[in-house]
């Protein structure tokens, strides 16, 4: 931990590191009871600022990238989750809130209307710098979301670019690499004109709520933290290509690109 801190507010509060895990500039905060923090193992530093509330979870997968320069913004609270692949590049001053948090009633009937909701992003995904992913959102594998988009329940495919206030799809069947092009030369800019490897194109067969139901189930608030951890744990088991939590594109009469689920195409 390097200039770090971690709160305990409550009681039956979890706060799991896999090996590996460092903290750099981060504030995690219980408040409450039940809450669940799981840190994967990772190469790189963790910097964010998470505030877990009853019976909630944060969890970031296996080397998951979040720029240094502003913290990751997460709040999960009203037993909702917030959930996190593998491999995700994620920039400045991302903020994910799986509640609004004041409620909304309808006029009508007196019943409330803006439910939480639980937040997942599947692997490899680029947060761009500044956006927001609230409530109900899903992030397929493999997707982009752009700078200071604003993904209020959206649902996105995998291999997909959405940008915008509110978020839209801009692009489909695409895929991005980690390497940062800030200090390249001719040479490397030549060299990388063409991606030489198949490892980040999914082909999904489940729907966006099929995936949030799946990490829910994993995430039940009515386990205990340490079952919560033990579930996730088991996910970094026999997973080798990482094909997880894709989403297929949903068509307006319900039926769902893609006949393949859990490869990764490969040269």
């Amino acid at each position: 931990m390097t200039r770090s801190s971690v709160e305990f507010n409550g009681v039956g509060n979890v706060l799991f590191c896999e090996k590996g895990v460092t903290l750099r500039d981060s504030r995690i905060v219980f408040n409450g009871s039940g809450g669940l923090v799981y840190l994967s193992s990772s190469k790189h530093s963790i910097c964010a600022e998470v505030f877990v509330w009853n019976d909630s979870t944060f969890f970031l997968g296996e080397n998951s990238y979040i720029n240094p320069g502003e913290p990751l913004h997460a709040i999960a609270s009203e037993r909702r989750s917030i959930f996190i692949g593998d491999d995700a590049l994620i920039s400045f001053g991302v903020w994910m809130r799986t509640a609004d948090p004041h409620l909304v009633y309808s006029a009508h009937d007196l019943r409330r209307i803006n439910q939480s909701k639980s937040i997942v992003v599947g692997d490899h995904v680029w947060l761009g710098q500044q956006a927001m992913l609230l409530k109900g959102t899903v992030v397929g594998s493999g997707s982009i979301v752009s700078a200071r988009a604003v993904c209020a329940g959206k649902r996105i495919p995998s291999n997909t670019s959405w940008a915008g206030n509110p978020a839209r799809q801009i692009s489909e069947d695409v895929f991005f690499s980690k390497q940062s092009a800030h200090a390249f030369d001719a040479e490397r800019t030549e060299h990388f004109e063409t991606f030489r490897k198949r490892d980040y194109i999914f082909r999904p067969s489940r729907s966006a709520a099929d995936v949030l139901a799946e990490v829910d189930g994993i995430l039940s608030p009515d386990d205990s933290p340490s079952q919560r951890a033990k579930r996730l744990g088991a996910l970094h088991l026999g997973d080798v290509d990482h094909d997880r939590f894709a989403v297929a594109v949903e068509r307006s009469e319900g039926t769902l690109t893609g006949l393949f689920r859990g490869r990764r195409a490969r040269l």
